[in-house]
């Protein structure tokens, strides 16, 4: 099989795989605190377990967890997972897929706004283009919103830009750390110190004020821990394996397949139907990102600042002029 073609059947099989997540949580009655825990407990224990298995874990890795850019970045996706958390939970998951993968947008207007650097006009024509096609294809949602004041959803919409506020952060200001190697490396070094953190806080709150943790089902925590095993840190894996050997535009258009998955889950779990009314704005809404996509610098290899991916815990080195 043709090595393109493979790498690209990978991706999007890491992409759908990851962004499934918010599917398969979205009911599990547990309270949003031990599911970001569960989160980091993955990732950081997995990740540990490989580099031991690997002969990796060290003690200089060991001390990178106590430098201060690592300690921002734990600290940061503690935010992310919390906003993408509260969007699965209070908004329809195709709604916060689409938002979420509005990620690219916040990091190019936070790269202008913390960089200093204007935006091309086509770029923002772009932008503006895909937020009134969301706001259009979702009108009824958001309509019965305003309507209804209903607060979980605003709260939802809250969290997922939280998500994408705290990605973008990482990515443009946080000093550069990937290894470009191994992601392994730097999951732990992203998420040892979140996982330890949100590890001592829940656990203080269960043995003060277990109350407030609400109903703790251990066949939930179970299926917590099996879903991101599944979808966060194989979706990652996959997702990993296509940057390797992809064209890094390639690689990054591909990223905007979970976009047709999250209409998919729409239409056959959420009830949504799709006139031809719809229709025409979605196929609106995608060529405005392929637009938007087009029109910005393109991406080289590696380099994570012009490609979001699912596992937003990436960013890259800056590339050199």
């Amino acid at each position: 099989m043709n090595e393109t073609l493979l790498y690209s059947m990978l991706e999007i099989l890491g992409v759908v795989i990851f962004a499934s997540e918010g599917l398969f949580i979205k009911d599990v009655e547990l309270h949003p605190l031990i599911g970001v825990l569960l989160t980091y407990a993955v990732y950081a224990i997995i990740s540990s377990i490989i580099l031991s298995a690997k002969g990796e874990m060290n003690m200089t890795l060991l001390q990178k967890l106590g430098e201060p850019r690592f300690l921002i970045v734990n600290f940061a996706n503690i935010l992310k997972t919390g906003g993408i958390f509260m969007g699965f939970k209070f908004l329809p998951v195709s709604f916060a897929i689409v938002l979420k993968m509005m990620g690219p947008a916040f990091l190019m207007i936070g790269n202008s706004i913390l960089n200093n650097k204007p935006m091309p006009l086509l770029q923002i024509i772009g932008i503006i283009t895909s937020v009134v096609m969301i706001c259009l294809i979702y009108r009824k949602s958001i309509m019965s919103a305003f309507k209804n004041i209903n607060v979980k959803f605003f709260i939802g919409v809250l969290g997922v830009f939280i998500c994408n506020i705290t990605s973008a952060y990482n990515i443009i200001k946080l000093p550069q750390y990937v290894t470009d190697k191994d992601p392994h490396e730097e999951i732990f070094v992203s998420t040892a110190i979140a996982f330890a953190t949100l590890l001592s806080v829940v656990t203080g709150i269960f043995f003060t004020k277990r109350k407030f943790l609400g109903s703790i089902s251990y066949y939930n925590i179970l299926k917590m821990i099996v879903v991101f095993t599944v979808t966060c840190y194989g979706g990652m894996s996959l997702t990993y394996a296509a940057d390797n050997h992809l064209d890094p535009m390639l690689y990054s258009t591909l990223q905007y397949s979970q976009l047709i998955l999250a209409f998919f889950i729409g239409y056959f779990f959420e009830g949504d139907k799709f006139p031809l009314s719809r229709i025409i704005l979605i196929v609106i809404f995608l060529m405005s990102v392929i637009f938007t996509l087009k029109v910005s610098q393109p991406p080289v290899k590696k380099d994570k600042r012009k490609i979001i991916t699912n596992a937003t815990l990436f960013h890259s080195e800056p590339k050199k002029s």
